[in-house]
């Protein structure tokens, strides 16, 4: 008790300055609307400010179970739209749009990311447990992403368009004419689509798919557009620059598809090279 009024002794002064200082406040702010006006807006500024953190941080959460969500949707959407085709086309077995029943889609996380190595590789948070295996093909909701390499038990390696060992069957999706697309070492947003003669008609923007070709993605999946184009030396075939259509940098989540009918299709492949 003694030490608490020893206390006060030394402090009152102190004390009586804030009870006045917080008094005179008041005062000011009943009295003048202008004042409680910006009293209040500094209020709700700050409350605002509070929410608005609090608001991220919960939604730095709630964004990544969103997202993991709509990628399973959309996979079960593509997944069901494939054999929906299967079942109403019976009559047309040499549609094109059959072929879509002949692949399946299942979704992973990206875990590890590089872009700037001629050996850029892609980690996924998915492996053989999971259904992973090595050759299976992997696509964002933007476009081609690349081809896996390598799988463990939980995790596998893609290899990008951008990886300097990567190639992929492509095409000129106004004309048909195929070539093969390479990634030169230099810049992550760009490729290059060679094999394409110098009579085919290009024209800047133009868009650059998959061929089809192979057991690894269906046709058409977009990959990018011309950005420009030049004759080689012997003014033979187009060199040409393609800008990708997948951003790098900014990829969560992909989707990885599984060609049901590559294992007969490369039996059948091998028998008759074996023939010949």
């Amino acid at each position: 008790m003694w030490g608490f009024l020893h206390f006060l002794q030394r402090t009152y002064h102190y004390l009586l300055f804030i009870v006045l200082q917080v008094t005179a406040f008041m005062l000011l702010v009943s009295k003048n609307p202008y004042q409680r006006a910006e009293f209040l807006s500094t209020g709700v500024a700050i409350s605002g400010g509070l929410y608005s953190f609090t608001s991220t941080f919960t939604q730095a959460f709630v964004y990544k179970d969103a997202n993991e969500k709509l990628a399973a949707e959309n996979v079960m959407l593509k997944n069901m739209l494939a054999g929906k085709t299967k079942l109403n086309l019976p009559s047309f077995p040499y549609s094109d749009t059959l072929e879509l029943a002949t692949y399946r889609y299942s979704y992973a996380k990206v875990v590890n990311n590089s872009v700037n190595k001629l050996g850029n590789a892609i980690t996924l948070n998915k492996g053989l447990a999971q259904g992973m295996r090595v050759g299976l093909g992997v696509v964002s909701s933007h476009g081609v992403v690349g081809v896996i390499k390598g799988v463990s038990s939980n995790y596998s390696v893609v290899l990008p368009i951008i990886n300097s060992q990567m190639r992929i069957s492509s095409k000129l999706k106004h004309t048909g004419y195929f070539g093969s697309l390479y990634w030169d070492g230099r810049d992550y947003r760009k490729a290059h689509l060679e094999g394409i003669e110098h009579y085919v008609q290009i024209s800047v923007g133009d868009t650059v798919v998959t061929s089809g070709y192979g057991t690894i993605f269906p046709e058409g999946m977009l990959i990018g557009t011309v950005d420009k184009l030049d004759l080689s030396a012997d003014g033979a075939f187009y060199d040409i620059v393609v800008n990708l259509s997948t951003n790098y940098k900014k990829l969560s989540y992909v989707e990885v598809i599984s060609n049901i009918n590559a294992g007969e299709q490369a039996k059948t492949e091998g028998e008759q090279t074996t023939n010949e």
